[in-house]
């Protein structure tokens, strides 16, 4: 039987309810199939979310062809939801589902869930980009070519700041910003695409302060990588160099 999601080591156990709604999110758009196991049982039930719906605090889940099953389902106290998302294993387990109608499709609905297991291993080493060495992206929102700082970068994706909360609600987890530009210092522009990832807010002396917009690059160009490599190593060096002059100067 699987691991209760009290039992996973906190580090991969999601309980930001803005997380927990961006992973759900990106699982609706991906369309991924999720095994069900109704108080541990195995019945071989595979689902999709349907629709997330924050105001309302609910997520919804596709029925089974299989009346037996669904009756099952909604007898349950509660039912573990098992997936991958490119990868990632997730999991998060609903209680109370209940039968309801969306846009005359019966559904099944429950509370979004308290907390959800997430386990992805960092593949690349992430460097933070210093005031010094800019990097920025310009990207087409609502008709219009904006441009935002770089947070932190590396080999597969990147972090945006968002300060005025540009890349709003229509801009979810798994939406595809395509025609992008990623312009780093000494090297120019690069065209990409970026997939929105996740989104956490930022603060600065305890006020809101816009939003941190994680990011995978997506239909990079010829020789991106090798660009990119070279940009982090400047970086870096950049860094290492103000460390050396920090200790000099104590």
């Amino acid at each position: 039987m699987p691991a209760e999601i009290s039992e996973i080591p906190d580090v991969d156990v999601l309980r930001s309810r803005g997380e927990i709604i961006e992973k759900l999110k990106l699982m609706q758009t991906k369309k991924c199939l999720l095994s069900a196991q109704p108080d541990g049982r195995n019945l071989g039930y595979m689902t999709t979310v349907v629709q997330v719906m924050p105001e309302k605090g609910l997520v919804v889940m596709d029925l089974s062809e299989n009346p037996g099953i669904n009756q099952t389902v909604l007898a349950a106290q509660k039912v573990a939801f098992r997936g991958q998302v490119d990868g990632i294993p997730s999991r998060f387990v609903l209680t109370g589902l209940v039968e309801a109608t969306l846009n005359g499709q019966t559904v099944l609905v429950a509370a979004i869930p308290d907390s959800l297991y997430w386990r992805q291993r960092r593949k690349f080493y992430r460097v933070a980009i210093p005031i010094a060495i800019p990097a920025k992206c310009v990207l087409s929102v609502d008709g219009k070519r904006e441009e935002f700082a770089v947070a932190d970068i590396s080999l597969s994706g990147l972090a945006l700041i968002d300060k005025a909360h540009r890349l709003g609600d229509p801009f979810a987890a798994g939406h595809l910003l395509e025609n992008c530009r990623l312009v780093l210092p000494q090297h120019g522009e690069l065209p990409l695409s970026l997939e929105i990832r996740n989104k956490a807010p930022l603060t600065s002396a305890n006020s809101p302060a816009g939003q941190r917009v994680g990011c995978a690059f997506r239909c990079t160009g010829r020789n991106f990588e090798v660009i990119l490599q070279k940009f982090i190593y400047e970086v870096e060096l950049h860094k290492k160099r103000q460390d050396d002059l920090s200790r000099r100067d104590r």
